[in-house]
């Protein structure tokens, strides 16, 4: 437990492996996935709030640079953002702002 205590905003699930209580454990899966699925939202938001950019106008440029759709395309990391679409979504804008340039993939 030492790296949740670490980490604070880490999400952590232990799932007891007996076999008994198997719908408990598959409800704590949903609560759990449910909680990472509104961190990544709010992430996201959070990021779209600090560029300045509409989603519109991150999905505008994506449209118009097929490279950045490629599954290959190397997505660069940025401290404190865990989620790929804010990852993606700080990269988009980077570009559009010309503060970056296109990875290879």
């Amino acid at each position: 437990m030492a790296v949740v205590e670490q980490y604070k905003n880490m999400i952590f699930l232990s799932i007891e492996t007996s076999g008994e209580g198997e719908i408990l454990a598959h409800s704590r899966v949903h609560m759990t996935l449910d909680s990472a699925r509104e961190k990544a939202e709010q992430e996201f938001d959070a990021v779209l709030a600090r560029t300045g950019k509409s989603l519109d106008e991150l999905k505008s440029y994506v449209e118009a640079h097929p490279e950045l759709r490629r599954p290959t395309y190397h997505v660069p990391l940025y401290p404190g953002v865990v989620g790929r679409a804010a990852l993606m979504a700080l990269h988009v804008a980077d570009l559009i702002d010309g503060k970056a340039k296109m990875a290879k993939s």
